[in-house]
């Protein structure tokens, strides 16, 4: 959920094991995040101050016996929003940085970057924006009761608006791997990706590089009963540049969450989580998640 990345190709987490054949997997995923970044020096200046809301429809068909191909829906919408006292408190609570919130007063939209004496990025907040549509393939190499891997390639469609900022008006690809390892009530989950996103025109010119990005992931599941599991994850993001010379936007990202799931019938589950960078530099603030996954 950091603005310019929402508008690259990215590799969800998943299970390493694949949608049966003739079946299909629909998830409608919404993240809600509160962030905000401020630095600048004689070149330039990253103002990123507002709030974020992702909602994804996404349907994963099986195809044949080890393989399911993915395609992803997603509507952005950004505002100055609602959480700054709580995120205040939360960061109190915690004993975490606030990253110069206190520069800036409460409730307040900005999103955008400068270089060479000009604008190179600009998010708008004036309604919602279609994003865009990420296809990805996952193909299963290995897989028993107790473990699986499974390799995936990604290619991400510039369906988003580059104006606007939902969009890098290119084509993005990565490719990963993905595996989980299950021991009695317990259930870990890793991935590995390499991740390829081409510049917005409005990078030219600037001395502004986008850098191939590498995510590592890690997650752990408890089955507190039947029906209610316990979650918890930690994923690294590579810088997505080091072009800036500000660390609000030049650092790795070191997203940590934590959430339950509860499943609803034979074939549908909800999810809710909440996440936080521990780097507090270039990722969100603050984030919640909730999930709806079913099988048809």
């Amino acid at each position: 959920m950091q603005p310019l990345a929402w508008s690259l190709g990215d590799l969800r987490p998943r299970r390493a094991t694949t949608t049966p054949s003739g079946a299909a997997d629909v998830t409608l995923g919404s993240c809600y995040a509160s962030i905000f970044r401020f630095d600048d020096t004689a070149n330039s200046e990253v103002v990123i101050d507002g709030e974020l809301w992702h909602t994804a429809l996404g349907v994963r068909f099986g195809v044949g016996a080890s393989a399911d191909l993915e395609v992803e829906v997603p509507v952005l919408y950004a505002s100055s929003g609602f959480l700054d006292e709580f995120v205040d408190a939360w960061h109190d609570f915690f004993l975490l940085p606030h990253g110069r919130r206190d520069l800036r007063p409460h409730n307040e939209f900005e999103m955008r970057a400068s270089a060479a004496g000009r604008d190179v990025w600009q998010l708008e907040n004036d309604g919602p924006m279609l994003g865009d549509v990420p296809v990805t393939w996952t193909q299963r190499v290995f897989a028993d009761d107790d473990a699986a891997l499974a390799a995936r390639a990604l290619l991400e469609v510039p369906t988003g608006s580059e104006n606007r900022g939902a969009s890098n008006g290119e084509l993005d690809w990565g490719l990963g791997l993905v595996a989980e390892k299950h021991v009695e009530r317990w259930s870990f989950f890793a991935h590995a990706d390499h991740l390829h996103s081409g510049e917005p025109s409005s990078f030219a010119g600037s001395g502004v590089h986008l850098r191939d990005r590498f995510e590592l992931a890690l997650g752990g599941e408890y089955r507190w009963s039947d029906s209610l599991s316990l979650l918890t994850t930690l994923e690294w993001s590579s810088p997505l540049t080091r072009d800036f010379g500000l660390r609000v936007i030049n650092r790795e990202i070191l997203d940590f969450g934590v959430g339950a799931a509860w499943d609803v019938g034979e074939r549908s589950r909800i999810g809710l989580s909440f996440h936080e960078d521990l780097v507090s530099n270039t990722g969100a603030d603050f984030a919640v998640l909730v999930g709806f996954t079913t099988r048809l």
